[in-house]
């Protein structure tokens, strides 16, 4: 017991010695790592708060929505919400582009905040009208360090890019508290069942 617990403090130190600012690498709620994207042809950044992500050029360069693609890999766009970031979702050609769907990839739980959120954006028009780009709304620091598969649909069709949600290095660390609790009560569940079994 003494030493799984050990293990678990020893991972959620190393992790926040590593989250890092200024650094590139950030944390989900369950732990899970991932880079913050940068600038390149498909994700721009016009000023310090606004991010801008080009569906089409995705679409053209076979971007897969599956950021550990070994075959196309590619990184997260990392939205701060302590900064009230907003994105725009640009895809030239189309309207009525709108988010279908927030798919939680940060499993923090069946009853975790990330597992159970709907929308991590506030104000976020139904979707863009005659316009070929959706505006969201300021990001809910809520959901800080949730990350997401966010699903569109429009008139030429859907699409699925990743976001991960930044937050402040205190919730992070209590989102990832609450993580190691979850983890112990899991296994010590386990054993009581695996010494049950043995009986």
């Amino acid at each position: 017991m003494q030493r799984r617990t050990l293990v678990l403090v020893i991972w959620l130190a190393a992790i926040s010695v590593n989250i890092g600012w200024a650094q590139t690498v950030v944390y989900d709620r369950a732990g899970n790592q991932y880079t913050c994207r940068a600038p390149d042809g498909t994700y721009t950044k016009p000023t310090a708060t606004m991010h801008k992500y080009d569906i089409a050029a995705a679409m053209a360069a076979h971007e897969p929505h599956d950021p550990h693609d070994p075959h196309h890999p590619h990184d997260a766009i990392c939205i701060d919400a302590t900064q009230n970031h907003r994105i725009t979702w640009s895809w030239p050609g189309a309207n009525h582009i709108a988010v279908f769907r927030f798919v939680p990839i940060t499993n923090d739980g069946p009853t975790g905040t990330c597992w159970t959120s709907k929308h991590p954006f506030i104000g976020t028009a139904a979707n863009s009208g005659a316009n070929s780009f959706l505006l969201s709304g300021a990001t809910d620091n809520h959901f800080a360090w949730c990350a997401y598969d966010v699903k569109f649909t429009s008139s030429l069709g859907p699409y699925d890019p990743h976001i991960i949600i930044k937050g402040t290095k205190a919730s992070l660390l209590e989102a990832l508290r609450e993580r190691v609790k979850y983890l112990e009560n899991v296994i010590d569940k386990l054993e009581d069942k695996k010494e049950n079994n043995e009986k």
